[in-house]
């Protein structure tokens, strides 16, 4: 069964240039998921339902994927008017 997985989780990783450990966390909180599947590890029915909602998710809602640049909704503080010295 997890080989059938694995699989599906090697193609998702190649498709989005994810690496192991950063699904491993989004998916089921465990960086180390992918390397112990490759290691012969037999994932629990909860695992299994984690990754395959992952999976059905898509990877563009994955949660936050980018942190926040200049350009991209970050909120400028107002400048102070007032006093001038």
């Amino acid at each position: 069964m997890h080989m059938s997985m694995l699989r599906k989780i090697e193609i998702y990783l190649k498709q989005t240039a994810m690496p192991p450990t950063r699904f491993g966390r989004l998916a089921v909180n465990d960086p180390r998921l992918v390397g112990d599947l490759k290691n012969g590890r037999e994932p629990g029915s909860r695992i299994v339902a984690r990754v395959e909602a992952f999976l059905a998710r898509g990877p563009e809602n994955q949660g936050p994927e980018k942190r926040a640049s200049k350009d991209q909704g970050v909120e400028q503080k107002p400048e102070k008017q007032g006093w001038a010295k």
